[in-house]
């Protein structure tokens, strides 16, 4: 299998936003922790790339999945900050 995300991945992304993640809601106070525990989440799931690379930066044929797989990630961290950060949030 694959190491990255790609076309050829015959993994289909599961919906983790169902999934309970023991990751404290970040606070405002918690940062360093949050972002750890986001950024190992991320490794554990091979999804670190979505860190670092934007979709213009994803082989033309992978866009639309890349796309697709990153808004569901955002889903997922954004349901890890508190809701009086969320209005701030970039996500």
């Amino acid at each position: 299998m694959a190491s990255s995300t790609t076309i050829s991945d015959s993994s289909i992304y599961t919906n983790y936003v169902n999934v309970h993640l023991s990751i404290d809601k970040l606070d405002g106070t918690n940062y360093d922790t949050w972002a750890s525990d986001i950024t190992l989440w991320l490794k554990c799931q091979r999804y670190i790339d979505h860190l670092t690379k934007c979709g213009v930066d994803v082989n033309e044929n992978e866009v639309s999945r890349w796309l697709k797989i990153d808004a569901q990630l955002c889903i997922v961290i954004k349901s890890t900050i508190h809701s009086s950060l969320k209005k701030n949030s970039f996500l």
